[in-house]
């Protein structure tokens, strides 16, 4: 099999047998196929966008998609992009680029909760492989001790290097001032939601009430 160069050659036929001897003669022309390029293969994490951006010396278009060089697409799987050029003598050639769709990771962290200044917790976040949380403290688990409501956000990686992020809110409980006075021998406490009095460290049965 012989592949000619580009250009425009004579082409001949010579036929012989033991008595007569014919030729036959033709022009061929070989034009060259169009060059084009789609770009290299990309990957992506899911809800991501990214541009083509193709090129040719002749005439292209995006299959699916239209005639203009570059598009941004935003897929939803691995997709294959083909761009196809074809040159005025009717000669095509295409090139493919890939679209690699990483999936992003579920993150969940603990539920909100009410919390007791001066207490610690601790709170936790779940499905990704990676941890990155407020004030850049890492780890799935994270001890906390707030003196005021504060919410911690929490962005989870995984091994594609895709993430995702959640928060949780925890409100912050003062304790009451415990203050007791004495006053004309009536023993009164602070200001408070609910009271019970002791003795020596006891309970007293139905001493639930401020004085």
């Amino acid at each position: 099999q012989w592949t000619p160069p580009v250009g425009t050659f004579d082409i001949q036929l010579e036929v012989v047998n033991p008595i007569c001897q014919a030729t036959r003669s033709k022009s061929l022309t070989i034009v060259a196929a169009p060059e084009v390029s789609a770009g290299i293969d990309q990957e992506l994490c899911l809800g991501e966008s990214i541009e083509l951006n193709g090129s040719s010396n002749e005439p292209s278009v995006w299959l699916g998609l239209g005639e203009d060089s570059s598009y941004v697409v935003q897929p939803i799987e691995t997709t294959s992009y083909i761009l196809e050029a074809a040159n005025q003598f009717g000669c095509q050639t295409s090139d493919t680029v890939t679209a690699f769709v990483n999936p992003i990771p579920i993150v969940t962290v603990s539920d909100d909760q009410l919390f007791c200044a001066g207490d610690s917790l601790i709170i936790q976040a779940f499905g990704a492989m990676t941890y990155l949380w407020n004030d850049s403290l890492t780890g799935n688990q994270l001890q906390i001790s707030p003196n005021s409501d504060t919410t911690y956000h929490v962005i989870g990686h995984n091994t594609f290097g895709c993430s995702a992020s959640d928060s949780l809110t925890i409100d912050v409980i003062h304790y009451p001032d415990n203050t007791v006075i004495e006053s004309g021998g009536v023993l009164q406490a602070s200001d408070a939601d609910s009271y019970q009095w002791l003795l020596n460290g006891q309970p007293i049965s139905g001493a639930n009430d401020q004085y």
